[in-house]
Formats: structure tokens, C-alpha cells, sequence
């Protein structure tokens, strides 16, 4: 297995890191200062292998400070040589997933299938070689290491079975051995199994005691049972008759006075003086009588004002929020008469203002010229082909104009050249005057005659120069008129098959077609402002009429008339149904009046009810008393208050006599249901009264023999019992054949480690050692070619054979500590190399752990890493750029990591 690329988003101080698109080779350095991530890279390369580990952000150690999710990309090139892509995140709970062929597979926090064959925490311990791990090698013995690294294979979680063996042993020696030496467990509960056999014995006798005690405390129970029984019938007799007695007579006292009163709900809630009440009530009644006539007259004002409201009141009243909101959109709606006019006068403008537009364009007014077709014509063709006659007659016009400059670039040319002999002619007559004139001055003849000579020559060479001339002008060519002019007109004559036949102006349509466009569009605009503007008429026009309609079925139903105009007529309608409820709240006012009225009438009258009631129930209760007589019935009255209230006074002073009155009463109550005698019979009281202390000492007694019979048995029975000590000695059985068990258990199970670590060893124990030696050889140069186990049965160490001493040496001084380093880091190598022999081969992680050696060694131990990544990939880290230059010599590739800020 391969690492081809890192990328990581957040994981640890790690943030946005990727090692690149090249892919990284078999062997890789990491250089970077402290603390720049390097062990962050190990820890997320195992993560992207084995998932993460806590599984949970909140204590995963490498979750990153800034609160970003971890998360990260590792892509792996497998020994068969497929390539897949693992990608690893943590949310709330871990997420991962693997790309192989464009295929995706959930691993959730899985290991990778390729690395299931090493265990995660096997990975971290063994793959991972740091140089603190063989700094700390002093402090261990290599008789442990030994161990470690030929049975764990390197693991440091992994104790050693020969300790796992000889624990065993010893804890099995605890529980029980044939010798007498140390702490035995099981001996110890024989001994203990002894003693309780003893104490056994003890325990039958005091048992046997205990049961006497038993039997004596429950008889002398019995016997103080009775006693306090006949000293409380004693007491019972003295007490009725000393306290009893008159508490019974007073009782029966109330008992008479009670029945005398009868029944007290008969004149419960009566007044203390009915006559003085009667009186009360009668006067009451007369003051109500009047308050109640007076209330009558008062109600006939209000009732008068509350039926002064109509029946076309109650409609205007009913539809009064309809008439506001009528009257609110009819006030609203005066602009529509404004937008109407102003309408009317826009439509004027664009009358007048097409009228002048046609007329430019064309030959007949306007309301002969159809206004459909001209809205119809489509602007954009008619733009388009005005366009195109423009142009065709421009070509045209430009090669007129370039035959035009031809010709008379032609006639240029011929009139040069006869322009030179004119010049000579002219030169030749004009000097034939001068002489002329010079020899009639100075009256030479024969000067005169050369002077006549040259002008009659230069006259006849300046008329065959002008002659010439007049014919070498050139005549110019006729113009392509022909197939131009049919251009143009079959142009033009679209144009005129588009405009449909309008009665356009000839003239403006061959001189000027775009000004024709131009016109025909500003009146297709007015032609849709014109149409616009008449339909906003028709909707005003519209709404104006339902608004009036509204007004007067509103009018019709409120039974009002109105004029016609509707802004009037709404509000006429809004006065009158202001009108109308200002007549509807007087009408409000007086009936509240009335209700206050008739409500207070009613509840006066009730009470002049309930007053003449209450007399009423009182004059009947009275007279009841006596069968009618209301007279007899207040005599009667009277007597039994007085004795209710007799008992009453009784009963009172009972209770302030004796608190416990009701336990009195009820001990009387018993007393006469079991048929006591209440004779006072003097000598039987005296007798009683002489053997009460008797009695009461004769308890006391009693109590106290109770009392010490039950502390000896306390005593006794918080002694051992023989059923206790059954139980702990079955406890005690039970726990001997448990421990033999167990003693047993661990002599085995010692065996069985001590086999299987004899087996590993034999399987794995040459292997790993001659491949340890191999990589010893290649790191001192062949100092040291072999590393030995120590046989025999003592401990175990390692030794090295050396060609300069003549036995084996042990790994301990005087060799030197560095030399013991490459001993352990030649049996790591060798471990890496047995745990994955039969899988994928994984990644080896080196941290500093050849900074110490002397450059022959580094040398040779970066060569052996060099073979070494021939068949695995190594990462080394190190925070030194000389030995990352070294590495990079072997060729490897290094990876760059930022110092933290």
C-alpha cells in the first residue's frame, strides 16, 4: 500500500493542506520545525486508515481549535494497483466512505478492508518508531523488550505471556500451597472452618439456656398481665365512684335541660326579639310602597321621548355606514368630471394635431384616409424598406457621380495639350505687336513687317490649337440608368404594397421617403394615445352611472327623495342619516333612562317582597309554636331558649371542669352498658382503696423480674447462634471449593500461556531474528551480522555476534547506547516486516529516530531505508534540513510543513 496524496481540510493545527497532484514516492520526508504538524500527519494518516479514534468531537484531540469539522482525503495505490480514495469526516458522530473504479462504499468509521489485518492500536504502536521510544530504552530491561518485540511483535499494550505465566502462578501459590509460606487463602479458611467447629459446641449449651429464659419470661408475663388487669378493675371501681359520679349527675342535668329546649333547629335563625323584628320589617315595608309609586311617575318623561324616532329614521339608522361610504366615493369621484373634460380636450389635441399630420402626408383630408389600414401598417417593415430605397437610390446617385468625374477627368486631359500651343501662339502674336508697335515708333518698316509676320502666325497656330482642342474634349458616357432605375422601382414598389394603397403625397414618397415613414409613425402614436384616452372616457362614463345608480336605489330604499344631481343627492342622504341618529341617541338616552328606572323599580319591589315575606315567615314560625296562637307560640318561644341556653351554661362548666370531659363521657357510656352499679356504697369503696398499693407493688415486681428476664435473654441472643454459625460455615465450605476452583483454573491457564508462547516463539522467533540481524548488518557496515536469543531457562536477553569477540556480546554496556538503538530499531523493522507478510504491506512512520547516529551510520541507515521503501512506503519526519537534503539525495521527496504562528 501506497500514499499517492494528502489532502486535509481541518484536522488538528492542520488547515487546507495538500501535498500536490505529483504523487508521493516510497519514500517520503516531512520536514518541519516543532510543533508544525508533523505527528498531526501521522495521527491523520492512521485516521484515514482505522476511522477516528475517540469517535466523538468533543474529545477527539485533533478536532480542530477554530470549531471547523475535521475532515480530509487520502488516496492509496494497493499492491494490485488499484487506486481508492478514502474520505474521512467528523460531525456530530464519524463518517467515512471509499471511492474505488467510480464505485462509493460506506465505511462509516471502519478501518480500510486493505488494513484489517492490523489492528489500530497495533499500527500506532508498532508502525510509528520515535526517537523519544529509543531514548526511553535505559529505563527498560531487554529482557522485557525481548519479549515485547518477539511475542507482541512490538505492541507496548501487550504484556509478555512469560509475566502473564508467572502471575498466574503466583496468584494460584496465594490461594493455596503445600508449604506453610505466605499468605494462603484456602489454608487460612481451614483454620477458620476449625474455630467455628469449637465455638459450635460453646453455642449448644448457651442455646439451651436462652430457651429456659424463653419459657421463664413468658410466664412471668402472663402473671403481670393478670395483675394489672385486677388492679385497673380496682381503679375503675374508685374512680366511678370518686369522679364518675357527679360527672354522670351533671350530665344527666343537660341531658333534661336538652330536652326540655326540644329541638333547636325549631327556633334556629329566629330573631332574639320577633316582636321588635315584626315591627322593623312592617315600617321597612311602607318606606318600599312609596319609593316604588314614585319610581313610576318618574319613568313617563323618558317614555314619551323614546317614541319619537320613524320608520324612515330606522332605514337611514340601518343603512347608515352604506350611506358614508355612498357619500365618501360620490365626494371622491369629483375628478372624474375633471378627468372627463380634461379627456374631451386631449382628444381635441390629437384630432387636430393628426389632421395636421395627414395633411403633410396625404393627398386627401383626413376623414378620407382609413384609419384601420394606417394603424395596421407594420413600422418596423416600412422603416426597413424606406431604408432600402434610401440606399438604392444612394448607389445610384454614387455612380452617376463616378461617371460624372471620369468624363471630365478624360476632358482634362485633352485640353493639356492644346493648351501649351495656345500659350505659344499667343507668346508669338503678342510679340508680334510689340514689334509692330516698335517699328511705327520708330518708323522701321521692315521691323513693322516682322511684327506683322509673327502676328499672323501666332493668330493662325492659336486658332488650329483651339480647333484641336474643341474636338479632343471628351463626350460623357451615359450613366447605367437602366438597371438602376428598376432597382429603385421595385423598391419603391414594396414599399407602396406595404402602405396598402394610402393616398400618400407621389412627391414625398419619390423625394423624401423617410420623412413619410416618420409621419405615418407619429400618427400610428396619436392613433393609440386617441384610443387609449376614449377607453379611459368609457370606463369614467362607466362608473359615473353605476355611482349614480347606487345613489338611487340607496335613495329608493332609505324612502328619501333626492335631486337629480348625484353629488347632491348623496349629500342630502348623509344629513339625513346624521339627522336620524341624533334622533336614535335621544331615543338611546331615554331608554337607558327607562331601563335604569324600570330596574331600580324592580329591585325596590323585591325588596318590599321580601320584606313582607319575611314577616311573614316569621308570624308563621311564631304561631307554629303553639298550633297557630301567635301569642302562645311567643311564650313557648321563650321557655325553650331559656333552657337551650340552661344546658348551654351547664355543659360549659363541665368542660372548664374537666378537659377530658369526652373520655369521661365515654367511660360513663361504657360503665352503664356493662350494668355498673352507681350505688354509693361506702365500706366496698374502702376495701378497694386498701388493696390498690398492694396490688401496685405486686406489679412492679412483675415488671422488673420482665425486664431482667428479657436483658439476659438480649444478652444471650446477641451471642453467636448455632444457626449463625451453620450459615458461616457453609459460606465458608463454599468458599474453599470456589478458591480450589480458581487455584486450579490459574495452574492451568498458566500452562496453557507458557505452551502457546513456546509455539509463537518457535513459528515467528527465527524469522524475526535473522531479519533483524540482516538490517543490524546493513546499519554497522558488518560489525555486527547476527542478533542471538539467550536459551536456557533463565531470563531471557538479547546478545549480538561481532567478528572482533569471540562469544556472543549481551545488549547492556559496555556496548554503546546508539548501538543499542539500531539493535531495537533492526528488531522493529524486522516486526513491521512479519505482522503484514501476509497482506497489504502499510506505511512505516519514522520521527527522528537517526538524528543520534554518526554519519557512517546515518549513511548506511538511509541506505537500509532506501531498500526498505522498495517494499514499503516510509515516511520520515524530522525537524533538521541537512538530514532531509540527505534523504533527498536517496531520492526522496519531501514535503514542506510551515512553522505554527
Amino acid at each position: 500500500m501506497k500514499v499517492e496524496r494528502i489532502r486535509i481540510q481541518a484536522f488538528g493545527r492542520l488547515h487546507d493542506f495538500d501535498s500536490g497532484k505529483e504523487p508521493l514516492g516510497d519514500l517520503v520526508v516531512v520536514l518541519g520545525p516543532n510543533e508544525a504538524g508533523k505527528t498531526t500527519l501521522f495521527h491523520f494518516l492512521a485516521t484515514a486508515l482505522y476511522g477516528f479514534s475517540p469517535a466523538s468531537r468533543e474529545s477527539h484531540p485533533y478536532a480542530p481549535w477554530s470549531g471547523a469539522e475535521a475532515a480530509g482525503i487520502a488516496l492509496l495505490r494497493l499492491a494490485d494497483g488499484t487506486s481508492v480514495e478514502v474520505h474521512r469526516r467528523l460531525l456530530s458522530s464519524p463518517t467515512g466512505t471509499l471511492v474505488r473504479a467510480g464505485r462509493t462504499e460506506e465505511l462509516r468509521n471502519k478501518p480500510v478492508p486493505a488494513a484489517e489485518h492490523v489492528p489500530a492500536a497495533v499500527f500506532e504502536q508498532v508502525y510509528a518508531i520515535s526517537l523519544s521510544e529509543l531514548s526511553g530504552l535505559a529505563g527498560e530491561s531487554w529482557e522485557r523488550i525481548q519479549d515485547r518485540l518477539v511475542t507482541g511483535l512490538g505492541a507496548n499494550d501487550l504484556r509478555p505471556a512469560r509475566i502473564v505465566a508467572d502471575e498466574l502462578d503466583e496468584e494460584a501459590g496465594e490461594l493455596w500451597r503445600p508449604n506453610r509460606r505466605g499468605n494462603q487463602r484456602l489454608r487460612q479458611l481451614r483454620e477458620r472452618l476449625r474455630d467455628l467447629d469449637a465455638r459450635r459446641r460453646d453455642v449448644v449449651d448457651s442455646d439451651r439456656t436462652l430457651r429456659d429464659k424463653v419459657r421463664e419470661l413468658d410466664r412471668t408475663r402472663t402473671e403481670l398481665e393478670s395483675a394489672r388487669a385486677e388492679r385497673e378493675t380496682f381503679q375503675i371501681y374508685v374512680e366511678r365512684f370518686n369522679k364518675l359520679l357527679p360527672v354522670r349527675a351533671a350530665l344527666l342535668r343537660v341531658r333534661a335541660l336538652q330536652q326540655e329546649a326540644g329541638r333547636t333547629d325549631d327556633f334556629a335563625g329566629l330573631p332574639a326579639d320577633p316582636v321588635a323584628r315584626l315591627e322593623e320589617l312592617d315600617e321597612h315595608a311602607d318606606e318600599q310602597a312609596a319609593r316604588v309609586a314614585e319610581l313610576a311617575r318618574d319613568a313617563d318623561a323618558p317614555r314619551r321621548r323614546a317614541e319619537v324616532l320613524g320608520a324612515a329614521d330606522l332605514k337611514l339608522i340601518e343603512r347608515r355606514g352604506e350611506v358614508e361610504r355612498v357619500t365618501a366615493r360620490v365626494t371622491a369621484a369629483g375628478w372624474m368630471r375633471a378627468r372627463a373634460g380634461q379627456l374631451e380636450q386631449e382628444l381635441l389635441e390629437i384630432a387636430g394635431r393628426v389632421e395636421n399630420e395627414s395633411a403633410e402626408l396625404f393627398e386627401v383630408p383626413w376623414e378620407r384616409v382609413d384609419a384601420d389600414r394606417v394603424r395596421a401598417i407594420p413600422a418596423v417593415q416600412m422603416r426597413t424598406r424606406a431604408r432600402d430605397l434610401e440606399e438604392t437610390r444612394a448607389r445610384i446617385e454614387a455612380q452617376r457621380e463616378a461617371a460624372r468625374q471620369l468624363a471630365e477627368a478624360e476632358a482634362r486631359r485633352a485640353s493639356e495639350g492644346s493648351a501649351i500651343g495656345r500659350w505659344a501662339a499667343w507668346v508669338v502674336a503678342l510679340t508680334g505687336v510689340g514689334f509692330m508697335i516698335g517699328g511705327v515708333v520708330t518708323g522701321r518698316r521692315t521691323l513693322a513687317l516682322v511684327g506683322a509676320l509673327l502676328l499672323g502666325a501666332g493668330g493662325t497656330v492659336l486658332a488650329t490649337a483651339m480647333a484641336r482642342g474643341r474636338r479632343q474634349v471628351p463626350t460623357p458616357s451615359p450613366s447605367p440608368a437602366g438597371p438602376m432605375d428598376r432597382r429603385e422601382i421595385e423598391v419603391l414598389g414594396a414599399l407602396v404594397d406595404l402602405l396598402g394603397g394610402l393616398p400618400v403625397r407621389e412627391a414625398l414618397l419619390k423625394r423624401n421617403p423617410g420623412q413619410l415613414v416618420t409621419g405615418i409613425e407619429r400618427i400610428q402614436q396619436l392613433l393609440r394615445e386617441r384610443q387609449g384616452r376614449e377607453l379611459e372616457a368609457t370606463r369614467l362614463r362607466s362608473d359615473t352611472a353605476v355611482l349614480i345608480e347606487e345613489v338611487a336605489q340607496l335613495a329608493a330604499a332609505c324612502a328619501t327623495e333626492i335631486p337629480p344631481d348625484p353629488v347632491a343627492a348623496a349629500h342630502l342622504l348623509a344629513a339625513a342619516a346624521v339627522e336620524a341618529g341624533r334622533r336614535q341617541a335621544s331615543v338611546e338616552r331615554a331608554t337607558e333612562e327607562l331601563g335604569r328606572i324600570k330596574r331600580t323599580r324592580v329591585r325596590e319591589e323585591e325588596g318590599l317582597a321580601r320584606m313582607r315575606a319575611e314577616a311573614a315567615a316569621l308570624r308563621g314560625r311564631i304561631a307554629a309554636f303553639a298550633d297557630g296562637d301567635e301569642r302562645e307560640g311567643l311564650r313557648r318561644l321563650r321557655a325553650r331558649r331559656e333552657a337551650a341556653a340552661q344546658a348551654t351554661r351547664v355543659l360549659a362548666e363541665l368542660e372548664r371542669a374537666h378537659p377530658d370531659l369526652d373520655a369521661l363521657r365515654a367511660r360513663v357510656r361504657e360503665a352503664e352498658a356493662a350494668g355498673e352499679d352507681w350505688v354509693d356504697d361506702e365500706e366496698a369503696l374502702a376495701r378497694r382503696k386498701v388493696r390498690l398499693p398492694e396490688m401496685a407493688r405486686r406489679v412492679e415486681a412483675l415488671a422488673r423480674t420482665e425486664a431482667s428476664l428479657e436483658q439476659e435473654i438480649h444478652h444471650l441472643a446477641a451471642g453467636e447462634t448455632l444457626d449463625r454459625i451453620d450459615g458461616e460455615v457453609e459460606v465458608l465450605q463454599e468458599d474453599m471449593r470456589r478458591l480450589e476452583h480458581d487455584r486450579d483454573r490459574r495452574h492451568v491457564l498458566a500452562r496453557l500461556v507458557r505452551e502457546a508462547d513456546r509455539r509463537f516463539r518457535e513459528e515467528h522467533q527465527p524469522e524475526l531474528v535473522r531479519r533483524a540481524g540482516e538490517h543490524l548488518d546493513a546499519i554497522t557496515g558488518g560489525r555486527y551480522t547476527r542478533v542471538l536469543l539467550a536459551d536456557g531457562t533463565g531470563e531471557l536477553a538479547f546478545r549480538v555476534r561481532s567478528d572482533d569477540a569471540p562469544q556472543p556480546l549481551p545488549v547492556e554496556a559496555p556496548l554503546s547506547t546508539g548501538t543499542r538503538e539500531q539493535v531495537y530499531l533492526a528488531l522493529r523493522l524486522a516486526a513491521v516486516d512479519q505482522l503484514d507478510r501476509d497482506g497489504e504491506r502499510l506505511p512505516l512512520f519514522l520521527d527522528e529516530t537517526l538524528v543520534n547516529w554518526d554519519p557512517q551510520r546515518l549513511d548506511r541507515g538511509l541506505g537500509l531505508l532506501g531498500r526498505i521503501a522498495r517494499a514499503r512506503q516510509v515516511f520520515v519526519f524530522t525537524c533538521h534540513p541537512e538530514a532531509a537534503e540527505r534523504l533527498r539525495a536517496q531520492g526522496a521527496l519531501v514535503i514542506r510543513l510551515e512553522a505554527p504562528r
